[in-house]
C-alpha cells in the first residue's frame, strides 16, 4: 500500500544528483507541451498597456482575444443573417490615449513560442479554429486568410500529434529512469525516436487524448478518466510497441482502487501551486512541475510493481526488466531495451563532439539562415500576409545562422555538459540579438524587432521567452541539427560543395552591400512613418561608434 509521503520522498529524491537536468527537461516539455500552464504564464507577455518609444512611432498594445463562444456565436450569426451581419468593430482605444502611429495587437501573439501555440488555437481548440477560417471564407470574403488560418491549423495538429503528444511521453520516460538511475542523461527522453517508435507513441497518446475529451463532455466524467488513464504516457514510455487498446486498458486496470488517492495526491500540491502565485510562476519552473511529474513516476513504478506480482491481464507488456531494476548501473544499459530482432532499429547516434569543415560551417550557416527566414515568415502568414523578413531582402537572415554557427564552434569545450552548455548558448545568442538590433537601431533609428511589453525584456531588444527559444535551439544544433547536416554536405562531391559555398557568399555580399544602401523595411518588417535613406550613409553620418 502506496502513502503520499512516500511517494513525494522519492520524487525529492530525484532532483538531488542533477537537478538542473530535471528542471530543464520539464520546462522544455513546459513550453512545447503546454502541460504546465502556470510556467507558460512566467514567460508570457503583460496583457495589460503597454506604451513602447520606438523611434518616432508611438505602439501601443491592447488585449485582444476571441473565445470559443465568440467563434461559434458569429458563426451562427453569419449562418442566420448573413445580408446584415458585419465585422466586430476593432477595440477603442481607451480616451485620451489616440495616437495615429497606435496599433492594436493581439494579446499572446508577439514572439515565437505565442504564434507556435496561438497561432489557430488561440481559442483553446483546432476543431474551433477550422470553424473560425470557414467562417471567415464562407461569409466574410477572406478566402485567401481563411485558406493559410486551415494551414496553420494542420500544421497546429501535426505538430501537436507528432511532438506535443509524444514528448509528454519522454518526459515521462526520462524521470522513470531518472527514479533508478542518477546518471541518465536527456538523450533517454528521445527513446521513442531512436528506436522508431514515434508513429505509435503519438497513436497511443492521440487516443488517449480523444477519449478524454470526449469523456469531457460529460463534466464529471472527464475528471473520473483523467485519472484512469493517468498511467498511459507512463506505459508508452515503457514500452512504446504497445498498443493504444492495451495501453488503455492497462492504466485503467492499475488506478482501479486507486484513483481517489491520485486525486488527493495532485491535490496536495496545492499549496505550492498557491505559493506559486507570489513568484510570477518560477517556483513551478525550479520547483514544483518536475517536483509533481517525478511523484507521479513513483506512483506509476508502485504501480507497475504490485500489477506484475499480481499478474494482471497485459502485465506482460509491462517487459522492460531493466527500467527500475539497475543491478548497480548508473546508467540505464541500452542494449537491455526488450524490442524484438525483427523490430529493432539502428539507434540514432550523433557525434556531436565532432569538429567541423569550414566548408560544412558555411552550408550550416546559410542553411540556419534561411530556416530562420521561412520560420518568421510562416508566422507572419496568417496575420500579415507573405512579408521578407529581416534587413537584408535575401531569403536569410544572418543573425541565425550566426547563432547556429557560432554555438558549434565556440561551445566546443563544454559540449559534454549539456545544462552549461544551455546557458551559455542563452548568454551567446542574447549578445548577439541585443548587439545587432542595438547597432541597427543606432545606424538607422529604426527597429526590426521590438519585444516591449514582454516579461523580462532588456530595451525591447532581447526577451526571455526569445533567449529560451534560443537556447533550446543552439542545443538543437550542437546536439542533433548540426551533426546531421555535416554528415549530409560531407556527401556532397568536393568541387560541387566548393562551388555552392562560393556562389552562396558572393549572393549574399551583393545582397549586404546592397542593403547597406537600400535596407529592407516596411509594413510587417519595420512599420516606421519614416523612410530609412540607407544604412550605410546613416552609420558614415553618425561618425564612429561609441565605446
Amino acid at each position: 500500500m502506496w502513502t503520499r509521503r512516500e511517494l513525494k520522498r522519492q520524487a525529492r529524491g530525484v532532483f538531488k544528483p542533477h537537478y538542473w537536468r530535471v528542471v530543464l527537461v520539464c520546462l522544455i516539455a513546459a513550453f512545447i507541451t503546454g502541460e504546465y500552464g502556470s510556467t507558460i504564464w512566467s514567460f508570457d507577455v503583460y496583457n495589460d498597456r503597454a506604451g513602447i518609444e520606438a523611434g518616432v512611432l508611438k505602439t501601443t498594445i491592447y488585449t485582444v482575444q476571441r473565445t470559443n463562444a465568440d467563434i461559434i456565436e458569429d458563426f451562427l450569426r453569419l449562418v442566420g443573417d448573413q445580408a446584415n451581419w458585419e465585422p466586430p468593430p476593432e477595440p477603442e482605444v481607451p480616451a485620451g490615449e489616440e495616437d495615429d502611429g497606435a496599433k492594436v495587437i493581439a494579446a499572446n501573439s508577439r514572439g515565437v513560442l505565442a504564434s507556435l501555440f496561438n497561432n489557430i488555437t488561440r481559442s483553446g481548440s483546432i476543431a474551433l479554429g477550422v470553424l473560425d477560417s470557414f467562417s471567415q471564407m464562407l461569409f466574410q470574403g477572406r478566402v485567401v486568410r481563411g485558406f493559410v488560418a486551415l494551414g496553420a491549423a494542420a500544421i497546429s495538429f501535426l505538430f501537436w500529434f507528432f511532438i506535443k503528444n509524444p514528448l509528454m511521453a519522454a518526459e515521462r520516460r526520462f524521470l522513470m529512469e531518472k527514479l533508478s538511475y542518477p546518471q541518465t542523461g536527456m538523450r533517454r527522453a528521445l527513446l521513442m525516436v531512436r528506436v522508431g517508435k514515434l508513429w505509435n507513441t503519438a497513436k497511443v497518446m492521440f487516443m488517449r487524448s480523444f477519449f478524454l475529451a470526449l469523456w469531457c463532455l460529460t463534466i464529471v466524467g472527464g475528471v473520473i478518466k483523467s485519472y484512469s488513464y493517468m498511467l498511459v504516457p507512463f506505459i508508452v514510455a515503457e514500452n512504446p510497441a504497445i498498443g493504444w487498446r492495451e495501453a488503455m486498458g492497462l492504466s485503467k486496470t492499475m488506478m482501479r482502487g486507486n484513483k481517489w488517492k491520485a486525486f488527493l495526491l495532485s491535490l496536495s500540491f496545492l499549496p505550492w501551486q498557491l505559493l506559486n502565485f507570489f513568484t510570477l510562476g518560477f517556483l513551478n519552473v525550479f520547483y514544483t512541475n518536475p517536483y509533481m511529474t517525478a511523484a507521479e513516476a513513483a506512483l506509476y513504478r508502485t504501480l507497475r510493481e504490485k500489477a506484475l506480482a499480481d499478474g494482471i491481464p497485459g502485465a506482460e507488456l509491462l517487459n522492460d526488466s531493466r527500467l527500475f531494476e539497475t543491478g548497480g548501473a548508473d546508467r540505464y544499459p541500452e542494449e537491455a531495451f526488450p524490442l524484438p530482432d525483427r523490430q529493432r532499429r539502428k539507434w540514432i547516434k550523433s557525434d556531436y563532439r565532432r569538429d567541423y569543415s569550414i566548408w560544412s560551417l558555411i552550408l550550416i550557416f546559410f542553411t540556419f539562415a534561411a530556416a530562420g527566414w521561412v520560420w518568421e515568415v510562416i508566422q507572419g502568414l496568417s496575420a500579415e500576409g507573405f512579408v521578407n523578413r529581416g534587413v537584408l531582402h535575401g531569403p536569410w537572415l544572418p543573425i541565425y545562422g550566426v547563432g547556429g554557427v557560432g554555438v558549434l564552434v565556440l561551445l566546443k569545450k563544454v559540449r559534454n555538459h549539456p545544462v552549461l552548455t544551455f546557458f551559455l548558448t542563452v548568454l551567446f545568442c542574447g549578445v548577439i540579438e541585443y548587439g545587432t538590433g542595438w547597432f541597427l537601431e543606432w545606424a538607422t533609428g529604426t527597429r526590426w524587432w521590438d519585444y516591449s511589453g514582454y516579461v523580462l525584456n532588456l530595451n525591447g531588444f532581447i526577451c526571455a521567452e526569445g533567449l529560451l527559444v534560443f537556447g533550446l535551439g543552439g542545443c538543437a544544433a550542437i546536439y542533433l541539427l548540426g551533426p546531421v547536416l555535416d554528415d549530409w554536405y560531407r556527401k556532397i562531391p568536393f568541387k560541387l560543395k566548393c562551388f555552392i559555398c562560393c556562389l552562396l557568399i558572393l549572393l549574399f555580399v551583393c545582397d549586404l552591400i546592397y542593403s547597406c544602401f537600400v535596407p529592407n523595411t516596411g509594413k510587417g518588417i519595420t512599420d516606421y512613418n519614416f523612410v530609412v535613406e540607407g544604412l550605410l550613409p546613416a552609420v558614415l553620418a553618425r561618425g564612429p561608434l561609441p565605446l
